[in-house]
């Protein structure tokens, strides 16, 4: 133990013995990975070359879910977890933690097998953590689905798969689909020459696998990018419930405008909306707005169109404003971990990342749900962290035992008990 001199009558000590770490709650996130089979399920088959043969496969994605858990939010943070030989000891990293640069050097090697082979780990476990949530429960009369997309603007000039967006910057495009508070799906794709909706067809597939779990009749949201007739026409063959944004569109506020004055109910109505091409008609509700004194038109003109014939314009629109909360979660995945800007120059690689962002954001989920309670259910993923993950502990052996002694826990010895049962 190395000692400096006496400061303002206080020692400093570096070097201790004790086997501190500072993210003793990741016993938490550690334990609901071995439940739910994610270690099992890495062990190998990715196909992806190793520079160094000290670490599997397994241990690069260990890795990473590690960075996740412990606030990392680019590959370099992995480096100050090299430091933590009791976080490494307690935790499986037999060989150490890999270095940042040793990871993103792992991750160029990713292929398109490899990417797929994740995009299963992260179906077989969200179908797990679904059966175990909802699988003993009564079904709902209905799930609530949100289908969005969001430009990822990078850098440089070798970038795989970039193109240019409608501001003129180098970007790839993430699809995702939330159902409830989880990722059903979440998909990487170049936008060259291709529309916003481009994908949507793996998206709803990925939808359809858990269907069968949730037993309830699903409910797709999403805003005016996702008005195409042929997302619509997929939608109503899989007997699923709809409800899209037209905000874009005047020809919709122009027919709203002509809904004669007694058929509006509290400023709501709708009106049938048939397609020049098929002839198909489509429920379009509208929620009208006053506006301030103006020379053309009284109010402003909200629409939405959906399959739903049964609920009024109004509970239409009720059930339509949860997008606004779902809207909202996707902004705090992309803000938690740092998913705004991609990792790498590879396509692949950061597919790769991007799938297994969503397996640890999953997780964190289905520990609110099945641990927590009150204000901590609604915890965003650095928030939960924060409370329950960066905590200071120490790894105490007697014998054959290993105790875990903390500094504190939210909630004491009882709820601790809870998390890891």
């Amino acid at each position: 133990m190395k000692r400096n001199k006496s400061v303002l009558g206080l020692t400093y000590e570096v070097g201790s013995k004790d086997e501190l770490t500072c993210f003793s709650g990741y016993e938490i996130i550690h334990s609901a990975l071995k439940k739910f089979g994610v270690f099992d399920a890495l062990k190998g088959g990715f196909g992806m070359k190793q520079r160094n043969r000290d670490y599997s496969e397994h241990d690069y994605f260990h890795t990473l879910l590690a960075n996740f858990s412990t606030g990392g939010t680019v590959l370099d943070d992995i480096n100050r977890l090299s430091e933590d030989k009791t976080f490494q000891q307690r935790f499986g990293f037999k060989n150490g933690i890999p270095t940042g640069n040793a990871v993103s050097k792992f991750l160029n090697h990713a292929n398109e097998t490899a990417v797929r082979k994740f995009q299963e780990i992260n179906k077989e476990t969200l179908l797990s953590i679904l059966q175990t949530i909802y699988g003993s429960r009564k079904p709902a009369i209905r799930v609530l689905a949100f289908l969005d997309s969001s430009e990822l603007e990078v850098y440089g000039k070798k970038f795989e798969g970039a193109s240019k967006n409608y501001e003129g910057n180098k970007a790839l495009r993430m699809h995702a689909i939330f159902l409830e508070d989880f990722l059903v799906s979440l998909r990487l794709y170049s936008p060259e020459g291709k529309y916003v909706t481009y994908g949507w067809e793996e998206l709803l597939a990925d939808l359809e696998c858990i269907e069968s779990v949730m037993k309830s009749e699903i409910h797709i949201m999403a805003d005016s990018a996702y008005f195409d007739y042929e997302i619509l026409n997929y939608i109503e063959k899989k007997g699923w419930k709809y409800s899209i944004s037209l905000k874009k569109f005047s020809v919709f506020s122009e027919e709203a405008a002509r809904i004669r004055s007694d058929e509006w109910i509290n400023d709501y109505s709708s009106f049938e909306y048939t397609t020049t091409s098929s002839k198909e008609f489509y429920r379009v509700v509208v929620y009208r707005k006053e506006r301030e004194p103006d020379l053309f038109d009284k109010y402003d003109y909200y629409c939405i169109m959906t399959n739903n014939r049964t609920l009024s314009a109004e509970q239409i629109f009720y059930r339509h404003s949860t997008k606004m909360g779902m809207e909202n979660r996707f902004k705090d995945l992309l803000i938690d971990l740092n998913l705004h800007h991609p990792r790498q120059q590879s396509l692949a690689a950061n597919q790769l990342y991007y799938q297994l962002a969503m397996l640890f954001y999953n997780i964190i989920k289905a520990i609110q749900y099945g641990k927590t309670k009150g204000h901590d259910f609604f915890l965003t993923i650095r928030s939960f962290l924060l409370k329950f993950i960066f905590i200071p502990g120490r790894f105490v052996k007697g014998g054959r035992k290993v105790k875990l002694r903390l500094a504190y826990f939210p909630g004491g010895l009882a709820a601790l008990t809870n998390f890891l049962l």
